[in-house]
């Protein structure tokens, strides 16, 4: 069964004050004026990527997001939050969903981070819909573990007690949540509750026990013999298979993510080879050459694109100098098809430095997301226009990639609309979005359909595409 991202939620999140949810199609383009929020949409899917990376080392701190790191670079809290409001929550969600199942259990499985940092106080609250059923969770104030939030109660039940002849009375947990004596699930998990503890904890474990009269914190009380305690616990089996599977698809998705940045690297005429995990070109294709130079059908299939593309040159990948002094020294050359003259990309311009990691990144990934910031870059239009061809090809391949790319240019638009205007898309496969600044800075969206014909049924806001007629003064 394949899996996806099918949406993403922002709220509070940079420019995106309002709740916003963007759907996820296999080729979602972003448009919209500069400082607009098109990048923003693709840093919080890379905020969520960072966060879910520390969280698995366990060496970061798994109460707010982890704004800084190898992924991208957000500074801090405050500095993310819309209007550096801190008193603000800032929430990042996903909607993960199995487009190929026949199971009608099996829906969108969505899930949101909300974090605040007020006054010196860092929390993190979880809202997860599973099969139906929005859930709420809340960061344990002293123990790295999720409490579900009382109100949740009744949909947590619902969502895991599928089979009702499983749960008869005899199980004293559900029954003691059914009956609402004040006791609230544990659950053990990085970013997602997915073990729940086999015994309840008191609803307020923020200051005091509650119940039975005793005082003292939590911790110090946690293996008291008032708090009630389970052997086996159908219930916390029904959690682990309602959600498990679920949860590891979603992370899987979040952690496989690729992204190449709006400025690849220059084109250098030779390079150090440093292997790689075979997965990713990197941000700025700086890990494309050794790719490459690991993958010899990889650099068939980049050729055909490049064919394809009508593009002169062909690439091919060599060696040379003593690793045992310097190491492996690779390089990439260009190969004029008719000529067979070879040439650095160094002597061709940057245009082809631009390319390159956008073919190579396109035809690695396998069922994932790959986010583009400005593929047009330095690119005639006439190669932007093929852009499209490649996303179209590799989109709805074998592969199942999808493509979130934010982008100004006309030509890659007009190219999907001629395909699907053609027959080889359909408009259901493309999502058009752009991304408009309101008076008071906040973004907005507005989803642009597209007919059969490849004509958008509604008009850009603002004029956007419009530019042209007005330079011709109509």
């Amino acid at each position: 069964m394949a899996t996806a991202i099918k949406g993403v939620f922002l709220e509070n999140f940079r420019s995106f004050s309002k709740p916003t949810r963007i759907e996820l199609r296999p080729i979602t383009l972003l448009y919209g004026q500069n400082s607009a929020g098109k990048s923003s949409v693709i840093k919080a899917l890379l905020l969520l990527q960072q966060s879910l990376a520390a969280s698995r080392r366990r060496g970061e701190d798994t109460r707010t997001f982890v704004f800084s790191g190898e992924f991208v670079d957000l500074g801090s809290f405050e500095a993310s939050v819309s209007g550096h409001n801190t008193g603000k929550t800032m929430a990042i969600g996903v909607d993960i969903s199995e487009s190929d199942s026949n199971d009608s259990r099996v829906g969108a499985f969505e899930v949101t981070w909300s974090a605040r940092e007020d006054s010196n106080v860092r929390e993190m609250t979880l809202s997860v819909t599973l099969r139906g059923e929005r859930l709420e969770f809340e960061r344990h104030p002293q123990r790295s573990s999720w409490l579900l939030k009382r109100e949740s109660v009744p949909a947590f039940l619902k969502a895991v007690i599928v089979d009702k002849n499983l749960f008869l009375a005899s199980e004293d947990m559900v029954e003691n949540l059914r009956s609402n004596v004040g006791y609230l699930p544990e659950f053990f998990g990085e970013r997602f509750p997915t073990e729940m503890n086999k015994s309840l904890v008191p609803p307020n474990t923020r200051n005091r026990w509650l119940t039975s009269g005793l005082s003292g914190s939590y911790s110090d009380r946690q293996n008291d013999d008032t708090q009630p305690t389970f052997g086996k616990s159908y219930l916390a089996d029904a959690w682990d298979e309602a959600c498990r599977s679920e949860w590891n698809r979603c992370r899987r998705q979040i952690e496989s993510m690729t992204h190449i940045g709006p400025l690849r690297q220059e084109p250098l005429r030779f390079n150090g080879y440093s292997p790689t995990e075979g997965l990713e070109v990197g941000a700025t294709g700086d890990q494309m050459l050794s790719l490459l130079h690991e993958q010899p059908n990889l650099v068939v299939k980049v050729n055909d694109h490049l064919e394809q593309m009508e593009l002169p040159y062909k690439i091919k990948v060599g060696s040379l100098g003593s690793a045992e002094t310097v190491g492996k020294v690779i390089f990439l050359a260009l190969v004029n098809r008719k000529t067979s003259l070879q040439l650095s990309p160094s002597d061709v311009g940057v245009g082809y430095s631009q390319v390159l990691p956008l073919i190579t990144q396109s035809t690695l990934a396998r069922n994932k997301l790959v986010c583009v910031e400005q593929p047009e870059l330095h690119l005639h239009p006439a190669m932007q226009a093929r852009l499209g061809d490649l996303f179209i090809s590799e989109a709805m391949g074998g592969s199942r990639t999808r493509f979130l790319i934010e982008t100004h240019s006309e030509s890659l638009m007009l190219r999907i609309l001629r395909r699907i205007r053609e027959g080889h898309l359909q408009p259901e496969d493309v999502q058009v979005i752009y991304i408009d600044q309101e008076k008071n800075g906040a973004s907005s969206i507005h989803a642009i359909p597209i007919d059969k014909s490849g004509d958008f049924t509604t008009e850009w806001p603002g004029g956007f595409f419009d530019e042209r007629l007005e330079e011709f003064g109509f």
